[in-house]
Parts: structure tokens; C-alpha cells; sequence
């Protein structure tokens, strides 16, 4: 196989993250950079190949009854030996230069691919740019799976709708807390080993948002007309799941989670807005 390229940075990375600070979720950056190819499904569910060798109706018929785009070429695991694609065939055929009948007659050689250790950041502009990338195991090159276009939209969709979640329930929790706590509140919950004093409520963790607002000393100054206890366990909840997706738990997070999130995120919301 001929001129395989690794994944390299690219030069409008910067662009990519900058749509995620327009919804207020910078604290999710610094673990959405260490996101890589290997934590999405499709990147570890296998692959359908052909061989060089199979008859290109053989990959045609796959492609038609899996509705698939395109089909790793492979002799073995490890030996991937090209891509067949709708777009190869049609070049082939329509161009009337190809009179063969094997998939090897129309196969792409330049085949796209990335170790499962890329970064996800450094892959999606090129999957959207080639349509796909084929992973590959980064310690034994095994081929893992494959990743389109249609498959990083659907993944991202469900990777970021949690972040926008949770960065809707912090802006707002920080609007309650805004104004109503002193320095000194903040200092009373931040760790003691912070050098640096925190003075807006922007500049506290999650964990320290909780610290403040459970203490029946403090809770009168936020001024909402709500059950200080069952408030806090919900509080405690969001944070637990939060910690799950900002470090990428590997078991995910469940469809029963998300919506404790989206419903949080309501009340919250509303909280803010009749509070002001």
C-alpha cells in the first residue's frame, strides 16, 4: 500500500474548539483535547471487508445490504490493502479505463487511516474532508473499525449533549450564586492548598459550588424559596455524572442520567430566571 499519511494537528484546530467556548463550556475543553478515536463506538465495533481478490459484485451487494459508503480492502487483520468506495467504482466505470471484474481493479490504495490514540480533534477534519478514517490498534495494528462522516455526527452529537448540559446548569448556578456570597464564603470552601484567592463565582469548581450552597449557615443568602436538602442531593447527583463525563468514564454515562441532567437543567434554569 502506497502513501499512507498519519493524522497530524491541524492548523484550524483552534476554530474547532473556539464553537465549543460560544456555549460556555471552557472547563470541558481541557478533556475534550484528550478525547481520542479509540473511545468511539464505531471506532471499536470491527469491520466488513472484502479481499483484492473477491469479485466487485461480492462488495457491491455488502455495500447495497449494509448501506454502507465504502469497504476495507483486507488479506488478513492487519494487512489492509486498499478502500472500495461507491465514488472508486463510479470513477472506474464512468471513466472507461478500468475492464476488470475484482475488487483490486477499483480499490483506492491511498487509504485513509489513524492510529486509535489520534485525538479527536486532529481526526474530524479529516474524516469530514475524506468521508472516512479506518482505526487501527496504535500497539498491534490490528484494524479496529471505521469512521465516517454520518458516524462522528451522530458520536459527537451524543458526546457534546452532555457538556452543553452541564455547562447550561453551571452558568446559571453561577448566576444564582453571583453577588449573594463574600470572599470570605468562597475561601471557606476552597481547598486550602490554592495559592491564589478565588473572588468571582466563575472561579470555583463544581465540587466547590456544592461545598458553598449546602451549609444551612449559607443557604439563607441565596434566596430561593426551595427544600435546602433535597436541592443539595440533586446538586451532589449532577456533580457525580458531571465527574463521569469530563473524565470519560468508560462506561459512559446512561440514557437515565442524561435526562437527570436535562431535568436539572430546567429547574435550574428556572430558578435563575425567577430569582433575579
Amino acid at each position: 500500500m502506497r502513501n499512507r499519511q498519519e493524522i497530524t494537528r491541524p492548523d484550524n484546530g483552534a476554530s474547532d474548539k473556539a464553537s465549543f467556548r460560544a456555549y460556555g463550556i471552557d472547563g470541558a475543553l481541557s478533556s475534550l483535547d484528550k478525547f481520542v478515536l479509540s473511545q468511539l463506538k464505531k471506532a471499536n465495533e470491527g469491520v466488513e471487508s472484502v479481499s483484492p481478490d473477491d469479485p466487485l459484485r461480492k462488495a457491491v451487494t455488502l455495500m447495497k445490504l449494509k448501506g454502507y459508503s465504502q469497504l476495507p480492502v483486507m488479506t488478513s487483520v492487519r494487512e489492509l490493502k486498499g478502500v472500495i468506495s461507491w465514488e472508486a467504482i463510479a470513477w472506474g466505470k464512468g471513466g472507461g479505463k478500468i475492464d476488470g471484474d475484482c475488487v483490486r481493479d477499483y480499490m483506492d490504495r491511498e487509504v485513509k487511516y489513524a492510529n486509535g490514540n489520534t485525538h479527536l480533534f486532529d481526526a474530524i477534519p479529516r474524516i469530514v474532508r475524506d468521508g472516512y478514517l479506518v482505526v487501527r490498534d496504535p500497539k498491534d495494528r490490528r484494524v479496529t473499525g471505521i469512521v465516517t462522516a454520518s458516524d462522528i455526527s451522530n458520536e459527537f452529537l451524543t458526546l457534546t449533549g452532555p457538556f452543553l448540559l452541564i455547562a447550561n446548569i453551571e452558568n446559571h448556578l453561577r448566576e444564582l450564586i453571583a453577588e449573594k456570597y463574600s470572599v470570605d464564603d468562597f475561601a471557606s470552601v476552597v481547598h486550602p492548598g490554592v495559592a491564589r484567592p478565588k473572588k468571582l463565582a466563575s472561579e470555583l469548581s463544581f465540587g466547590e459550588y456544592v461545598g458553598l450552597i449546602e451549609s444551612a449557615d449559607r443557604w439563607d443568602k441565596l434566596g430561593v424559596d426551595i427544600d435546602r436538602e433535597t436541592f443539595c442531593i440533586h446538586l451532589k447527583m449532577v456533580n457525580q455524572i458531571r465527574n463521569k463525563v469530563m473524565h470519560f468514564n468508560p462506561q459512559g454515562i446512561s440514557r437515565e442520567e442524561i435526562n437527570d441532567l436535562r431535568k436539572f437543567s430546567n429547574f435550574i434554569e428556572f430558578l435563575s430566571h425567577n430569582n433575579r
